[in-house]
C-alpha cells in the first residue's frame, strides 16, 4: 500500500513555495483533521505537548503563538505565509521517513515513521517495532491489568530526569512519561479494552525525543484522522500556493499487521499459515505467519509456542505440544537447482467457505531463478502456484527433499502498477540452505536428510509426508 505521506509529499512540497498573505487564520475553524494536522506540525517543532485530537484549545493556541512569536510572525497573526514554514517543515519529515497513521481493529490509532521502524521479532504478548540503531521503540503490549499498573509503578520508580515523573490516572486509563537513569524517555498509555489490558509505549534515545513526542502524542483510542492536511482545506491550501487546484490524493487508511494481536473477547483465529515437522517436536513455519499472535495453534487445538523466529529471513520454528511420528529430513546438501521440479504444499484459503473441508494442498512448477549474491535476504523463485495460507509450508523435490519454505507470492497490484504487466507465477522461497544454519543456531536437532531413503513423489504425495505438513492457526 502506497504510503499516505508520500502522497503528500510527492504532491504537495514542489508546489509549497508562495502561499497568499491572506487574513490571518483562526485554528478553531479548522475540521478536526486539519487541526490534528497542525498540532502535530507543533509537537514536531517541539512547541506543542498534548494529544493531536483535533479539540483545538487553550494549550494548541498557547503553542501556536509560541511558534509565531520566534519566527517574527507575532502572538497571533496565523497568516498562510506565516504557517508555510511549519507546515512544510513537518511535510518533509513526513515524507523523509514515512509517517502514517495506523489502527488496529477500531481499537487504537497511532502515528508511526514506517519507513524508520521495522518490526522486531516476536515476544509474547507484545507488538514491537525499532528503528535500525534501536534508538526508537514502539510497542503495544497485551496483559491484564496488574500487569499494566507494575510497568506504570516501575515507571515511576526508575524516573531519573530533573523534572518530576508525569503521571495520569482516570477511570481505567493510566499514562506515565519518565526519563531513566541512561537518559531514554519512556512513555506508556494504558486502557482497558474488552477485559484486555492494552499498552501503547514509546521509548527513546534524546535525540530521536521529538519523534517520539510525536508518536506519544498521536497515541488514540479508537480511530483518529490521518495525520495529512484535508484535501481541499485550509492547510492544503497554504502548502499549494496561490492559483492552484487542490491536489491530495485520497488514499485508504493503512492498518497495523494483518495479524496482529486483537484485544477483543472473541477467541476466533486472525490468519492461518502452515508448517511442517523436522522432528517430531519442532515446526518450521515462515515468520510473518506467527508476527503478531497472541496464541498459536495446530488445527486440532494443540498448543505452538515460537522457539525462534529470522524476519530476514522470514522463517520461524515452533514448538509443539503434540508429537508427531512424521517430519520431513532436511539437509543444506540438496539444496535447490535452476529448473529442478519442485512441489510447493500448504493450506491455502482455508478462511473461505469453499475450502472449510479441503485438505493439504499441493502445486507443482519449477526453481525458475536463483539469486545472483547468497545473502539472508535472497530468495529462490519458483514458479509453482502459492495463495495466502501457503507461507510456511515445504517445497520438496520430487524425491521429496526440503528444498526450501515458502514465504511469499509476488503483488499482482505492485508488479501492474510498476511495469503494466500481470506477473504469472513469480512467487518466492527461503533456500532449505539458508533455513539449515537458522535451525543449528536455534539448537534445534532434526535427523539429516541423508538417513532417509528418498520416495519418488511422482506417484502422489505419500501419507507419512502428508501429515508431517500441518496447518498453523493464530489467535
Amino acid at each position: 500500500m502506497r504510503d499516505l505521506w508520500f502522497v503528500v509529499a510527492f504532491l504537495l512540497w514542489p508546489l509549497a513555495v508562495l502561499a497568499q498573505e491572506g487574513p490571518p487564520l483562526d485554528p478553531r475553524d479548522l475540521d478536526p483533521q486539519d487541526a490534528r494536522f497542525l498540532q502535530a506540525a507543533l509537537v514536531w517543532s517541539g512547541d506543542y505537548v498534548g494529544l493531536t485530537d483535533g479539540d483545538w484549545g487553550e494549550r494548541s493556541q498557547g503553542a501556536l503563538e509560541a511558534w509565531l512569536g520566534r519566527a517574527g510572525s507575532g502572538a497571533g497573526t496565523a497568516t498562510g505565509s506565516a504557517l508555510l514554514p511549519l507546515l512544510a517543515d513537518f511535510v518533509e519529515e513526513g515524507a523523509a521517513n514515512g509517517w502514517a497513521t495506523f489502527n488496529l481493529d477500531g481499537t487504537l490509532t497511532v502515528a508511526l515513521p514506517s519507513t524508520l521502524l521495522v518490526p522486531a521479532p516476536d515476544k509474547p504478548g507484545v507488538m514491537e517495532f525499532r528503528s535500525p540503531a534501536d534508538d526508537l521503540v514502539f510497542r503495544i503490549l497485551f496483559g491484564t491489568p496488574a500487569e499494566a499498573r507494575d510497568m506504570h509503578d516501575w515507571m515511576t520508580g526508575a524516573h531519573a530526569g530533573p523534572e518530576a515523573p508525569y503521571r495520569s490516572e482516570r477511570g481505567d486509563r493510566l499514562v506515565s512519561a519518565v526519563t531513566l537513569a541512561n537518559g531514554k524517555r519512556v512513555y506508556l498509555r494504558s486502557a482497558m479494552v474488552d477485559g484486555v489490558a492494552v499498552s501503547m509505549q514509546v521509548v527513546s534515545e534524546p535525540w530521536q525525543r521529538p519523534r517520539a513526542d510525536l508518536i506519544a502524542s498521536s497515541m488514540q483510542w479508537g480511530s483518529a484522522p490521518d495525520l495529512v492536511p484535508t484535501p481541499g482545506g485550509a492547510l492544503e491550501a497554504i502548502l499549494l500556493g496561490p492559483g492552484e487546484p487542490p491536489r491530495v490524493a485520497s488514499a485508504p487508511r493503512p492498518t497495523l499487521p494483518p495479524k496482529a494481536p486483537q484485544p477483543v473477547s472473541s477467541s476466533g483465529p486472525i490468519g492461518t499459515g502452515t508448517g511442517f515437522y523436522v522432528n517430531n517436536t519442532d515446526v518450521v513455519t515462515a515468520a510473518h505467519v506467527v508476527e503478531g499472535c497472541r496464541d498459536l495453534r495446530l488445527e486440532d487445538g494443540s498448543a505452538l509456542r515460537v522457539l525462534s523466529a529470522d524476519r530476514t529471513l522470514d522463517v520461524a520454528v515452533l514448538t509443539a505440544e503434540h508429537r508427531s511420528a512424521q517430519w520431513l529430513p532436511i539437509s543444506s546438501e540438496t539444496g535447490p537447482r535452476l529448473g529442478q521440479p519442485v512441489l510447493a504444499l500448504g493450506y491455502p484459503f482455508t478462511s473461505l467457505e469453499i475450502m472449510a473441508n479441503q485438505g493439504l494442498s499441493v502445486t507443482g512448477g519449477n526453481i525458475s531463478a536463483l539469486p545472483r549474491v547468497a545473502d539472508p535476504t535472497s530468495r529462490i523463485m519458483i514458479s509453482a502456484p502459492v495463495q495466502p495460507g501457503n507461507s510456511g509450508g515445504p517445497l520438496l523435490s520430487n524425491r521429496g527433499a526440503v528444498l526450501g519454505v515458502v514465504v511469499e507470492r509476488l503483488d499482482d497490484l505492485v508488479v501492474l502498477e510498476n511495469t503494466g504487466t500481470l506477473p504469472q507465477n513469480m512467487n518466492r522461497a527461503t533456500s532449505v540452505q539458508q533455513l539449515v544454519p537458522f535451525l543449528e543456531s536455534a539448537h534445534v536437532l532434526f535427523p539429516a536428510a541423508g538417513d532417509t531413503p528418498e520416495t519418488d513423489l511422482s506417484q502422489g504425495i505419500p501419507d507419512a509426508i502428508q501429515e508431517a505438513v500441518v496447518l498453523i492457526v493464530c489467535f
